[in-house]
C-alpha cells in the first residue's frame, strides 16, 4: 500500500473559550486539515506570519480577555499584514450581532 503525503491545509482557530476551541480543532483535524489553536488575539498576531495559515477562524464574541486587540483591531491588522488570508468570523450565539467592516444596514 503506497500512502499519499499530501500538505494539510494549516487553519488557525481564535477563540478565548478553551472548550469550543479545542472541539472546532477536532472536528477540523478530523476532516484533514492542520489546526493550529490560539486564546489570544495577541497571541493570534505575533504568530500568523510564522505559522503561515491558510485561513483563519475567530471566534468574534467569546474573544473578551483583558489586554488584549478588539477584533476590528484584530481584523485590521491581519488584513495589512496577510490581504489575502481568508478570515471566518463565528460567533457562539445566534442573537450576537456583529458588525466587522462598517455598517451594512442597508444589506
Amino acid at each position: 500500500m503506497e500512502w499519499q503525503t499530501a500538505k494539510r491545509l494549516r487553519v488557525m482557530i481564535v477563540d478565548t473559550d478553551w472548550n469550543l476551541g479545542i472541539k472546532l480543532a477536532d472536528w477540523l483535524a478530523a476532516r484533514g486539515y492542520q489546526p493550529v489553536l490560539h486564546r489570544s488575539y495577541n497571541a493570534a498576531l505575533a504568530e500568523v506570519n510564522s505559522i503561515r495559515p491558510e485561513a483563519i477562524i475567530i471566534a468574534v464574541d467569546s474573544c473578551s480577555l483583558p489586554g488584549q486587540v478588539d477584533v476590528s483591531q484584530l481584523l485590521f491588522r491581519l488584513q495589512t499584514v496577510c490581504p489575502d488570508l481568508p478570515v471566518i468570523g463565528i460567533a457562539d450565539t445566534t442573537s450576537e450581532s456583529v458588525t466587522l467592516f462598517g455598517d451594512h444596514s442597508d444589506v
